[in-house]
């Protein structure tokens, strides 16, 4: 009777197995479907700040090295931080307020 369990068992376990392996491929291929080039403008457009920040503070530390200092790196740290929750803030309201469909 034991046996009989416990192979049961394992023919669900395959069963759930399976089942899970169809809805991950079924979620890939919905994934892959979307359409993020909207997200990618946006997230070039709110990071674009940072690349300037930090190509301008390379050129100085390239110029004089007393420029590279916990300040210039804590300015640019505050810069990506208010950049990136933008980013994720419009992509928030934009869900919330239909922009996803």
């Amino acid at each position: 009777m034991n046996y009989e369990f416990e192979q049961v068992e394992s023919e669900r376990m395959e069963l759930r197995e399976r089942r899970d392996l169809v809805e991950k491929v079924k979620f890939c291929f919905e994934f892959f479907q979307l359409d993020f080039s909207t997200f990618y403008k946006g997230y070039l457009l709110l990071v674009y700040p940072v690349l300037i920040f930090f190509m301008t503070w390379f050129w100085g530390v390239l110029q004089n090295t007393r420029s590279a200092d916990f300040k210039s790196t804590m300015r640019l740290n505050q810069v990506s931080t208010i950049c990136l929750n933008a980013f994720y803030v419009g992509i928030w309201v934009w869900g919330v307020f239909g922009g996803l469909s």
